[in-house]
C-alpha cells in the first residue's frame, strides 16, 4: 500500500511539473505555422510572426465535457493583434478563421473543458491559435448516437 501511495505521489509531482512547463511554453515564441500555440488571458504569444494577446472571454457556450451534443457550441474571445497595448482588438470565434494581414488567425482549441457545475476563472483558460496562409479545416462533424452525422 505504501508503495502504491509513493507512486501516486510521484505521479502527482510529475503532473504538477508538466503544468508548470505548460505555463512556460504558453509564453514561448515560435515561427512554425504548423504548431498551434497555447496562451492565456493577458499573455502575448507570437504565432508565426503575429503577436496575439487574449483579452477577454465574451461567451463560452461549448458543449460540456462528457455530454453528447449535436453541435460543439460557441466560444468567443477578444484578442489584441500587434502591440500588446496599442494593437487592434478583434472578436475571434473558435474554429472561425479571421483574415489578418493576408493570412488567417484561427482559435483552434480552448481548455479546460466546460463543466456546467463549475465556473472557469479567466486566468484558467488556455487557448491554441494557428496563423497560416490557408484557412484551417472546420472541425469534424459531431456524430449522433443514431449513427447520423450532425450538420
Amino acid at each position: 500500500m505504501r508503495k502504491l501511495m509513493a507512486i501516486a505521489a510521484a505521479l502527482l509531482v510529475l503532473s504538477g511539473s508538466m503544468v508548470a512547463v505548460g505555463a512556460v511554453q504558453a509564453r514561448s515564441v515560435t515561427s512554425d505555422p504548423s504548431v498551434p500555440l497555447r496562451s492565456g488571458i493577458g499573455v502575448t504569444t507570437t504565432v508565426n510572426g503575429l503577436r496575439v494577446t487574449p483579452l477577454e472571454v465574451l461567451a463560452d457556450f461549448r458543449c460540456p465535457e462528457m455530454a453528447l451534443c449535436v453541435h460543439p457550441g460557441a466560444f468567443t474571445l477578444t484578442v489584441r493583434i500587434g502591440d500588446p497595448v496599442k494593437g487592434k482588438v478583434y472578436r475571434l470565434e473558435r474554429s472561425q478563421p479571421l483574415r489578418i494581414h493576408g493570412q488567417y488567425l484561427t482559435l483552434v482549441d480552448v481548455t479546460p473543458g466546460r463543466n456546467p457545475s463549475e465556473t472557469i476563472a479567466p486566468e484558467d483558460y488556455r487557448f491554441k491559435f494557428r496563423y497560416s496562409v490557408l484557412k484551417c479545416q472546420q472541425p469534424e462533424p459531431s456524430h449522433r448516437p443514431d449513427g447520423l452525422t450532425a450538420p
